[in-house]
């Protein structure tokens, strides 16, 4: 009896709960809060024991006495059934029965995962890759980004979002992200590429975004590219129609599903560096995915430097940044909406919030992705609360537990939860958060009235 992968037994503020990461959250399963016996059991199951060995244990952890047995074996049987429902338990090692019908946390990568990535010809041959380059400084929520782009008789492949974002050159660089350009490719399938893992050492280094030639060959040594078996060298961490990520040692492998003309990007694993190879001409289109896949890159770096993206619409009042998250179509826009029309409060983006901590206090910082609302500022403020809504019929603003409250945070980031070690990460920030700053729930109308009762929480209770 076995779990499945991607799901972590985690203490927040003195709870337990059971969380998935990885591809268990790109099948959007849900964490499950646990008692002392779940926790339990949890652990056992580490051991792929069979159900009565399980049993057994349970006997001699609580001491049970015969005839308190047959409870033991119904709380058992209960737990399991739980865990089962939750994609927690490997469907085919559940108790007393087999289902081919339970989907596992896998399923929708299983064979996939099994499938080298294929790398285009032509960018491994390096044959008809854009030479000339021109570059650019971007500041980000506090971090230095230079980015590198073909020169082409056409505009620059870069949205003209990150405009406002420019800064002076600098050598002190957190992230560089290179763009690759080939005009051959805009015919080219899978069955024109090769196997990754068949790609020669030497022509591999090439494809790395490593500073010089000697650090991409000691990252593809490292990788085994070159003299490793098909299959043993890259295993995908997701599997998802926008995304799939494969690690590949020293580097993630990133693919755009619905972006064709981005054939792959590789993402060095300290964060410093990402390489996009894509096909031309570029269109409109394509700059727009670009736009958004680099969002992927910057957002793995800024995680790794302490600064997390926040799903949420942002108002500035009384000098402090107030986010606003939920779910998609929960009406967060409608809310920061209500303010701007009722008390003339600027909207300072309408769908995405980085966040940091610095000196001690949490800082709003801006950045140039704001969904499909087009409303961003370059500016940092400081923070005032973090709002979740959720819909209902009358207006409740309410303070959930701690473990609720840094639980509920890290759900609504969107940095990176690739790996235990990512969404960790997520869950420290977010203690780390709630204890500077006011974290409520707000149950409420789309009506005037929701913003009008927030506002008036906000100036009673001074937060």
């Amino acid at each position: 009896m076995k779990p499945e992968s991607c799901w972590i037994l985690q203490e927040i503020a003195g709870t337990s709960y059971i969380l998935p990461y990885g591809q268990a959250i790109a099948n959007l399963r849900h964490g499950l809060r646990v008692n002392e016996s779940c926790a339990f059991l949890w652990e056992k199951l580490q051991d792929d024991p069979t159900r009565d060995e399980l049993l057994n244990e349970f006997v001699r952890h609580y001491q049970a006495t015969a005839d308190e047995l047959p409870q033991l074996a119904a709380d058992l049987d209960e737990f399991l059934a739980q865990f089962q429902a939750y994609g927690i338990l490997q469907p085919e090692h559940c108790a007393d029965k087999k289902s081919d019908t339970t989907p596992s946390v896998h399923a929708s990568s299983a064979k996939l995962s099994s499938d080298p990535p294929f790398i285009p010809k032509e960018f491994c041959a390096d044959g008809s890759i854009v030479k000339d380059t021109k570059e650019q400084f971007l500041r980000i929520g506090g971090l230095t980004l230079r980015l590198l782009e073909p020169v082409l008789n056409t505009e620059s492949v870069f949205a003209p979002e990150f405009a406002p974002f420019t800064c002076a050159p600098t050598e002190t660089v957190e992230q560089t992200i290179e763009i690759r350009a080939d005009e051959t490719l805009a015919d080219k399938t899978p069955a024109d590429g090769i196997p990754a893992n068949e790609i020669p050492a030497d022509e591999m280094a090439r494809r790395f975004p490593s500073d010089t030639a000697a650090e991409a060959a000691e990252s593809v040594a490292a990788a085994g590219y070159g003299n490793t078996a098909p299959g043993n060298i890259m295993s995908t961490l997701i599997r998802h129609p926008q995304l799939t990520v494969e690690d590949c040692g020293t580097e993630y492998l990133l693919h755009f599903p619905q972006a064709p003309q981005i054939r792959e990007a590789w993402l060095k694993k300290d964060g410093t560096a990402a390489r996009f190879f894509c096909t031309l001409p570029f269109e409109k289109q394509s700059v727009t995915d670009l736009f958004h896949a680099i969002r992927i890159a910057y957002l793995y770096s800024a995680q790794k430097k302490g600064v997390f993206a926040l799903h949420s619409a942002s108002i500035l009042y009384q000098g402090k940044a107030w986010l606003f998250s939920g779910p998609s179509g929960t009406g967060k826009s409608t809310h920061t909406g209500l303010w701007h029309r009722l008390f003339d409060v600027p909207v300072l983006n309408g769908d995405l919030n980085l966040l940091t901590i610095r000196d001690g206090r949490p800082i709003v910082c801006g950045l140039p992705w704001c969904g499909t609302s087009g409303i961003s500022t370059t500016k940092d403020y400081p923070l005032g609360g973090v709002i979740l809504l959720k819909q209902a019929k009358h207006n409740l603003c309410q303070t959930p537990e701690p473990d609720r409250q840094q639980l509920l945070l890290a759900q609504r980031f969107i940095s990176p939860t690739w790996t235990a070690d990512q969404l960790q990460s997520n869950l420290q920030f977010a203690g780390e958060l709630a204890a500077l700053a006011p974290v409520r729930i707000l149950s409420c109308t789309k009506e005037d009235a929701a913003a009008i009762y927030m506002k008036n929480v906000i100036d009673s209770e001074s937060l």
